[in-house]
């Protein structure tokens, strides 16, 4: 019973925060409700909330154990008490009586429920009983609703608890669920003053009357009666539809369970002259990771003929957060853009951890499967959104306020309403195939504007803009970005506006390219800054129905549009100096060129791809360009091509010595396109020219070294000894020669041994040896012009092997070069032959030897002589030293004569 009582509100409950930007904002700019008197935690002040006229009814069902109601007046900003004749009669029963735990508005009053009230029996034995006692009320009159239904047994002597949903309908009945006893029940109140109609739960369903909604769900000539069931017959909710005579009608069953689907009905108009239906499911959960997401489910009328289902689910919106109970609570917040169509609020009271948020959705973007347009949350409180009601349009004078509770807190947030516009544009282009001028054509381009019935006098901007996106074609006096700008003003309120554009399509540029425009509608930066920094009931915002966006491509090339493009005939000759049966290397360069003629529709792109296979592309004419390989090229006219035009590409030259003997052909492969940028369709022009090759000088020489004839003595044939046979493969024909084959023919002696190197681009393929012979075979990749392949083969004399070579007989020692070209075989032999020589000298050459190196050293030392090479460099100075040493001798040995004599 207590999870009944408290209707979820002590739930404990874990959030995943989630950050969601708004689209755009119907309410702003909040004023606080505080009660007038303190209220203590727990109170629960917003627990259920209703609005008629300038009153707002906000209740708090735990106050002083029995709730207060307080009244709340839009124009004064002014909260007072609203006191109830409501004692507890029942002292020693201790429970809150939850006086406000519902609170609903009629046509002139309110309803509002006490469903715990406790009473004492009338009949034997006197108990107490749990009554569930509602009042009507407003202003000071309070009027106490019949409770005593006709039969009192089936409720064991008035334990009804009735109490905890009410719904009034245009009729001005009064419907009082009692979910809780029995399966639940529905009390039905004609007038204020009648016996209630007791509603019974025939389906053997569990909580019905968990929340009511009337409407025009089956028929636009008679209300009906939603009435739920959270738990059904197994858990998976139902809602059950009964008509004034209270017979049930249709029902809708849940498919799954847990979700407590019904928690919440709300009736609204969406389409055609039936209501639509939002059901509630605050507990469901997409997935076993997730719990307590909530849902809401969207059922509409079936008008298909012969319908069984009344009303088809259109949508589900499923919240986002674990533990966020969205859709706990609806609102129906009326036609805020004027389009027809109810707007609605949802409550996830327990989303960001326990914080709550409030979405907005517009009717149009229910239908339509539109996300919200406006997400309202507070950071700072608790339980945001666990009730809401809808302001009446005097709270502004411009469309309907919200009023938000967040209970935990004890708190009330009003919500001011900005109306909204609908702006639809539309354009209309003239047939530009059939236009005469080809410069240019015009188009206009329109706003038309549907106003909500308030506010009157409207301050805001528009800011109209149209732009064209092409290479050549441009809006006469565009902006840089190519687009121009309108600004419109709503203060005259107009229903539509309209502006003409001029575009400009020079003759000469290309058109099969689509012409592309883009019109938008929005309000201008300075107006979105404006409505944002502070609220004006002039201003308006635009709503989601509008078309604020047109994109399109326009075609605007000179030709019929049957295919979808432009279909021009293009031809193609060709003028060339190669001739067929061309021989390769008579001249290094040739040159060919290409003409376009179209005798079709206007060809605004083509282009001409020349792939060239045998030779390189040297040069281009400057409409042409390279392509992805060197011997391609890409032309393509700098101007478009009328039907009836030709155009020459210029002269491409080319290299012909590049072809090789594997090309047998060289061709010159044209692929024209009428358009290049959309390559699928071509055609095709080959041009095959035969060719012919001169390989004439493609030459063999060879030699031997050190010399033909090579004398061997008998120190070689005992130690051995090493000579060579050299080969020269020469190509001097104008071009390479691939794939050639050479072999190497040698004798197999015993007393020789051979070594063969190759200095080219080939390798060995096959060696083969006889009893008589060694052959080996080459394959040479490339003879490249004005290059050689040499060939070295080195022979070896094995020491002490040489038995055949004597004084009176040679032995000649061949090989053999054959060389095989495609065209011809060429041969070519070398040979050397070994001559034995003898050792010992005559006597008469070893004294001619003597006398000729005597006689060779006489002639040096005469030749040294008359050079200076053997005479003094100082002689003069020696003579001039010899004298001075003998006179001074002379003079010595005189003076010892003298003193021998005694003079």
């Amino acid at each position: 019973m207590n999870y009944y009582i408290m209707k979820l509100l002590h739930c404990t409950i874990v959030l995943w925060y989630m950050n969601i930007s708004p689209i755009s904002s119907f309410y702003h700019e909040t004023s606080t409700v505080n009660p007038n008197v303190p209220l203590p935690e727990g109170s629960y002040f917003g627990y259920s909330m209703a609005s008629l006229d300038n009153d707002l009814v906000i209740s708090a069902p735990r106050a002083d154990n029995i709730g207060k109601l307080f009244n709340y007046d839009t124009r004064t900003d002014t909260t007072s008490s609203i006191f109830f004749n409501l004692k507890r009669e029942v002292k020693e029963f201790n429970h809150d009586y939850w006086l406000g735990a519902t609170v609903a508005k009629g046509h002139s009053y309110f309803v509002t429920c006490a469903p715990r009230v406790v009473e004492y029996s009338l009949n034997p034995p006197i108990d107490p009983f749990t009554s569930g006692t509602c009042f009507s009320f407003r202003n000071k009159t309070i009027t106490k609703l019949l409770a005593k239904p006709e039969n009192t047994n089936i409720f064991n002597g008035n334990l009804d608890s009735f109490g905890w949903s009410i719904d009034v309908d245009p009729l001005n009945r009064i419907m009082i669920g009692g979910p809780i006893l029995n399966g639940g029940y529905v009390r039905i109140h004609q007038t204020h003053f009648t016996t209630p109609y007791i509603l019974r739960n025939t389906t053997k369903t569990y909580n019905f009357g968990y929340s009511i909604a009337s409407g025009y769900f089956l028929s636009y000539k008679e209300i009906t009666y939603a009435v739920s069931s959270t738990y059904g017959t197994y858990g998976e909710g139902q809602v059950s539809i009964f008509g004034t005579d209270f017979k049930e009608k249709y029902r809708i069953i849940n498919k799954g369970v847990g979700s407590i689907y019904g928690a919440v009905l709300c009736a609204l108009r969406l389409e055609g002259s039936r209501s639509s239906l939002l059901i509630g499911a605050p507990t469901y959960t997409t997935n076993p990771h997730e719990y307590d997401q909530g849902a809401i489910y969207l059922y509409v009328p079936n008008y298909s003929p012969n319908a069984t289902e009344m009303l088809v689910l259109k949508r589900r919106i499923n919240g986002t957060s674990s533990a966020g109970y969205f859709g706990y609570s609806i609102a129906n917040i009326g036609d805020l853009d004027g389009d027809g169509k109810d707007e609605i609020a949802i409550g996830a009271p327990y989303e960001d951890v326990g914080k709550g948020a409030v979405y907005i959705y517009s009717g149009h973007g229910l239908l339509s499967g539109k996300p919200w347009l406006q997400k309202i949350h507070r950071k700072e409180i608790r339980s945001f959104g666990f009730s809401l009601a809808s302001l009446t349009e005097s709270y502004e004078d411009v469309c309907n306020g919200l009023a938000i509770s967040a209970p935990l807190v004890n708190k009330v947030f009003l919500y001011k309403c900005t109306a909204y516009i609908t702006v639809n544009l539309r354009t209309k282009f003239p047939d530009l195939q059939k236009r005469e001028n080809r410069r240019f054509f015009e188009f206009y381009a329109c706003i038309d504007f549907i106003y909500p019935t308030k506010p009157e006098l409207i301050d805001s901007e528009i800011e109209f803009k149209v732009k064209i996106t092409h290479t050549y074609a441009r809006l006469d006096d565009a902006a840089a970005d190519g687009s121009i700008t309108h600004h419109i003003f709503f203060k005259e309120r107009p229903k539509t506006f309209c502006a003409t554009f001029k575009v400009l399509t020079p003759e000469e540029g290309h058109y099969d390219e689509m012409i592309k425009y883009n019109i938008t509608a929005d309000l201008s930066e300075s107006m979105q800054k404006k409505t944002k920094e502070k609220f004006n009931r002039a201003r308006v915002l635009l709503s989601d129905r509008s078309v604020r966006s047109l994109e399109g491509q326009l075609w605007a090339a000179n030709c019929n549009r049957t295919y979808g493009r432009c279909v021009p005939h293009l031809t193609l000759k060709s003028d060339t100096t190669i001739s067929d049966q061309y021989l390769v290397g008579s001249s290094k360069e040739e040159s060919f060129s290409l003409i376009i003629l179209n005798s079709g529709e206007t060809a605004y792109n083509p282009c001409v791809i020349v792939t060239v296979v045998g030779a390189h592309v040297l040069s281009h004419p400057p409409a042409c360009t390279r392509g992805n390989v060197s011997s391609q090229v890409i032309c393509k006219p700098n101007q478009i091509l009328p039907s009836g035009y030709k155009w020459p590409t210029g002269k491409i030259e080319i290299d012909t010595s590049f072809a090789t003997n594997q090309l047998d052909e060289l061709t010159i492969q044209s692929d024209l396109y009428d358009n290049c940028k959309n390559r699928t369709d071509k055609k095709t022009v080959q041009q095959l020219f035969g060719l012919i090759y001169d390989f004439s000088n493609i030459n063999i020489q060879g030699l031997t070294n050190p010399s033909k004839f090579l004398n061997i003595t008998t120190v070689d044939i005992t130690l051995g000894k090493q000579f060579h046979h050299l080969y020269s493969i020469r190509n001097d024909a104008p071009t390479d020669y691939l794939n050639a084959k050479f072999k190497i023919l040698l004798e197999k002696r015993k007393y020789l041994s051979y070594s063969v190197e190759v200095a080219c681009k080939c390798y060995i393929i096959k060696k083969n040896e006889t009893d008589n012979m060694i052959e080996y075979t080459y394959k040479v990749e490339e003879l490249s012009r004005r290059n050689e392949t040499n060939v070295y083969i080195c022979i070896t004399i094995v020491p002490d092997t040489l038995d055949e070579l004597t004084p009176d007989r040679n032995v000649t020692i061949p090989s053999k070069l054959t060389l095989y070209l495609k065209e011809d075989i060429q041969e070519l032999s070398v040979s050397t032959t070994l001559i034995l020589k003898s050792t010992k000298v005559a006597a008469w050459i070893i004294i001619v030897a003597i006398l000729m190196g005597l006689l060779i050293l006489l002639l040096i030392a005469f030749i040294l002589r008359e050079c200076g090479c053997l005479q003094r460099k100082n002689k003069k100075k020696l003579n001039s030293l010899k004298e001075f040493v003998r006179t001074q001798s002379m003079r010595q040995n005189s003076r010892g004569y003298n003193m021998q004599r005694g003079d």
